[in-house]
């Protein structure tokens, strides 16, 4: 997954999981698991979140998923695998 910065602002924490930084798991291969996209709405404050998705889900589903549950990133962000 590629994350480009699209006319807009990100904050993006990326952490080893031996960092001690919350919420990291270390994984061995091969890899599973699941995660979230989670996003602030610039106007109400109010913090969005997709459902659990899978680390093997298709791109094009990963997009629908952010586009239904934080609507006001549907033309703002580009997801590539």
């Amino acid at each position: 997954m590629t994350i480009a910065k699209v006319k807009t602002k990100a904050s993006i924490i990326i952490a080893a999981p031996d960092s001690g930084a919350p919420d990291t798991q270390k994984s061995g291969a091969p890899l599973g698991g699941k995660f979230i996209f989670s996003c602030t709405d610039p106007v109400s404050g109010t913090k969005l979140s997709t459902s659990e998705l899978a680390y093997n889900l298709h791109v094009l589903w990963i997009n629908e998923e952010v586009v239904r549950a934080i609507p006001f990133l549907a033309d703002k962000i580009e997801i590539w695998h």
